[in-house]
């Protein structure tokens, strides 16, 4: 797995030269042991930097795009989840550092502003480029944002006529190796779920789940443990009409959910979808945040819509 250079022999002195130098004293990010492999987590940007030639495992995940929010109307969309880069091959030719760049999740919009969310911010890797989630769709007049993944779609009404153009999901960007497209809102219902890294963002409907739930996202083991990222976030409804959850790290949806009811907010990671308990997606997850509505301030949620999840790089190998 690693390039390591055999002691060789010089002419006249005869003496031994040292081995070139390997991967395996490498530094930058915080460095842990899991079995065989060393670490390096960068949950902020900063700089490997290699002790010498080698081969590494990365992940890259982008920042998640936040929900779409509305001053009038709900059924905004979830944010799309960062994109996702996983590679067993990175190939380090030398000694030298590498610069590493963490995106950041999509800011949210504030409690009762008419606006689609903000994508997320790109991760890096030397050569690689995960790229920021989709914001999601407003019913002011807003798609979904293409990203990573895209941002879902919002109510399909605006003045009193259907336009399809509000509803309509974001797309993955990258020709859709990082991740998926954003689900469809629903006429005057729920907001269509965030794209996520292994699966679209559910569409918005009358009733019942998988009304605007979020996308699947990654599940890695390259950190030691399972982890979960870039999950879309969940399409908002209204004060208690069917919402979307987020998934592996998004936020969930404005309103009731399967797993929430509309007034509860706990700040926690969902055992069942590996989301966020509040309209915000998780740090360092690259989840996509959920959509928010004009009916947040009035029952304890003056926030807006959901804020998108942090990236995070890691990088393992075998000394």
């Amino acid at each position: 797995m690693l390039t390591v250079f055999a002691l060789t022999s010089c002419g006249g002195g005869g003496g031994a030269v040292a081995a070139a130098p390997t991967i395996s004293t490498s530094t930058g990010g915080t460095i842990t042991t899991s079995g065989a492999y060393r670490i390096h987590t960068f949950t902020s940007s900063g700089t490997f930097t290699a002790s010498g030639a080698g081969t590494l495992e990365v992940l890259v995940i982008a920042g998640g795009g936040s929900g779409g929010n509305s001053n009038t109307t709900n059924a905004n969309g979830g944010g799309g989840g960062g994109g996702v880069i996983s590679t067993l091959t990175y190939s380090v030719a030398s000694a030298g550092p590498i610069s590493v760049t963490i995106g950041a999740g999509g800011a949210a919009i504030a409690d009762v502003t008419c606006s689609a969310g903000n994508n997320g911010g790109d991760s890096t890797f030397g050569t690689l480029t995960a790229l920021g989630g989709g914001g999601g769709g407003s019913t002011c007049g807003f798609a979904g944002k293409s990203g990573g993944s895209g941002g879902g779609g919002a109510s399909a009404i605006s003045m009193g006529v259907l336009s399809l153009a509000y509803s309509t999901g974001g797309a993955a960007a990258a020709g859709g190796s990082q991740g998926n497209a954003g689900g469809l809102g629903n006429y005057n219902w729920t907001g269509g779920g965030g794209g996520g890294a292994s699966g679209p963002g559910q569409a918005g409907s009358p009733g019942s789940a998988p009304a605007g739930n979020g996308g699947s996202g990654s599940t890695s083991t390259i950190s030691g443990a399972t982890a979960y990222y870039a999950g879309g976030g969940g399409g908002a409804g209204n004060s208690s009409e069917r919402a979307g959850d987020g998934y592996d790290g998004g936020g969930r949806g404005f309103g009731t959910t399967s797993q929430y009811s509309y007034n509860s907010f706990p700040v926690e990671v969902n055992a069942t979808t590996h989301g966020s308990g509040t309209l915000n997606a998780l740090t360092n997850t690259g989840g996509g945040g959920g959509g928010g509505t004009y009916w947040a301030n009035n029952i304890g949620w003056a926030t807006g819509s959901g804020a998108g999840g942090s990236g995070i790089v890691i990088a393992r190998y075998i000394p």
